[in-house]
């Protein structure tokens, strides 16, 4: 029993499950060997159930729809990008104007043309 196997095997309906030993393996693949009408009805689901569950239409629907996914969830980041980037160049410019009157009143001071209210 291999959980990589649980969505796609369904034990005695489009396959079977066996233990992992050797035995019980053992013991299944005889059971189809012998048992014609079994492997002829479990290959046929199985096919069925590929067939529906899988088919190429529906995978490419599926890939479609994840990179529409991946591509608005990277408009978003883009969008938050763009937006986090305006508002540094606001502090940035901020900061700039501030160090600038900074320095400014530093020169006004030096120059005593500056009186602090």
């Amino acid at each position: 029993k291999d959980p990589a196997f649980e969505d796609v095997v369904t034990d005695g309906e489009t396959g079977i499950v066996t233990e992992r030993n050797e035995a019980n393996f053992a013991e299944n693949v005889q059971r189809l060997l012998q048992d014609k009408n079994l492997k002829e009805r479990l290959g046929k689901n199985a096919k069925e159930f590929v067939s529906e569950a899988f088919s190429s239409q529906d995978q490419a629907k599926k890939l479609v729809s994840s990179y529409e996914e991946a591509n608005q969830i990277n408009a978003k980041k883009r969008k938050v990008r763009r937006i986090l980037k305006s508002r540094i160049n606001v502090v940035r410019e901020f900061l700039g104007v501030n160090v600038a009157f900074t320095r400014f009143k530093e020169a006004m001071k030096e120059w005593g043309k500056y009186e602090p209210s």
